[in-house]
C-alpha cells in the first residue's frame, strides 16, 4: 500500500479568502507566499500560484543580483533584501539581475520557504 499517492505538481494551492483578492494580489497564508492569477471574490474557491517568477514591486535605485534571497516589507508594498531582523517573510529569490540602479521592479522566483 503507497505511502502517499500524488495529487497535482503544487504550483498553485486552493484558497478561499474571506475579503476580495484581485490578480495580482500578493496573500501570505501562514508563512506561504502566493499570488492571485485572477480575481477572487471573497467567500468563493479560488487559487493562488506559489511557484513561478513574478515581476514585483522593489525599492527604487538598488540593484539586485541573481539568487539574492527576497522578503516582503509590509508598510511600503515592495520585495526587499532586508529581512529586517528577521521579521519580514521571505518571498522568493531574484530570478532575473536587476538591469540598472533605476528599476522599481525585480523578477522573483517565488519559494516557500529559504531552504524549500
Amino acid at each position: 500500500m503507497p505511502t502517499a499517492t500524488f495529487i497535482h505538481d503544487g504550483d498553485a494551492l486552493d484558497y478561499t479568502p474571506t475579503s476580495d483578492v484581485a490578480a495580482g494580489d500578493l496573500v501570505f497564508v501562514e508563512s506561504i507566499l502566493g499570488v492571485a492569477k485572477h480575481d477572487i471574490p471573497a467567500n468563493t474557491l479560488g487559487s493562488l500560484a506559489v511557484g513561478g517568477v513574478y515581476e514585483i514591486a522593489a525599492e527604487a535605485s538598488i540593484t539586485y543580483d541573481l539568487g539574492v534571497p527576497m522578503y516582503w516589507n509590509q508598510s511600503e508594498s515592495q520585495v526587499t533584501a532586508d529581512d529586517d531582523g528577521g521579521t519580514r517573510p521571505f518571498v522568493g529569490y531574484v530570478a532575473t539581475p536587476s538591469p540598472a540602479a533605476a528599476s522599481q521592479t525585480v523578477r522573483v522566483r517565488l519559494r516557500s520557504s529559504p531552504a524549500g
